[in-house]
């Protein structure tokens, strides 16, 4: 039986070399992209609970889903490439920033970009956005399942990912609605896991946990549904 598994973040924030001591994590928009070819230049910092998951699911896929907010393409007037890289480093929600992973404890590179360091040196995943994306579009993008499948078994820290623009040559920022964008929870980042267990033969399994409020980290509780049994 194949099952999916859909988790809405329970972590996420923005990360901006404009303010590099300033810490977002209440902040209901994340964006990642160039702001202003100089400074604003801001990335996404996102990490989804996976612990509901058996250690020895077979993922056979995963996509990630977001929701642009109401200001949509906040700037670029071109297309513009954004990848998502896992990160290798821990870091604490409340405390990170663009030069800080955690009160004291500094990057490696300044903006959590450091290919081998911070984040691996390969991308999980990416997409191109287009101009033509206004309010409230969604994005979905596939994954790298053998790196969430990893950080299932728990053969590699589920450190979360690192959303980046790629490139500057034009301002091309993205924002995106947070998990405490309390008025449109239903639209915060969430992932979705396809897996199978080897002792299952038919049907479909598939469970949603919801999104946090505020800084919470209790979740709103579970759901499962049987399809196709």
């Amino acid at each position: 039986m194949s099952r999916v598994f859909t988790v809405l973040t329970t972590e996420d924030t923005k990360i901006n070399k404009g303010a590099p001591t300033t810490n977002y994590s209440t902040s209901p928009v994340l964006a990642h992209g160039d702001y202003d070819h100089v400074n604003n230049i801001q990335n996404t910092i996102i990490r989804f609970d996976l612990s509901a998951l058996p250690t020895v699911a077979d993922v056979l896929s995963v996509k990630f889903d977001s929701w642009m907010d109401a200001a949509g393409l906040a700037y670029g007037t071109t297309a513009g490439s954004h990848s998502f890289y896992a990160l290798l480093s821990t870091w604490t929600l409340s405390q990170v920033t663009w030069n800080v992973k955690s009160t004291g404890v500094n990057w490696a590179t300044p903006g959590a970009y450091d290919p081998g360091t911070s984040v691996q040196a390969t991308p999980m995943g990416g997409f191109i956005h287009s101009t033509a994306w206004s309010s409230y579009h969604q994005i979905t993008v596939d994954l790298n399942s053998t790196v969430v499948k990893n950080w299932v078994s728990g053969n590699l820290v589920n450190n979360g990912i690192l959303i980046k623009g790629d490139g500057l040559a034009s301002r091309t920022q993205l924002e995106l609605i947070s998990s405490d964008d309390v008025a449109h929870a239903s639209f915060c980042p969430q992932l979705t896991v396809a897996y199978r267990l080897a002792s299952i033969s038919s049907g479909e399994m598939v469970s949603r946990v919801g999104c946090q409020s505020g800084l919470s980290m209790n979740r709103k509780g579970q759901r499962m549904y049987a399809i196709g049994l």
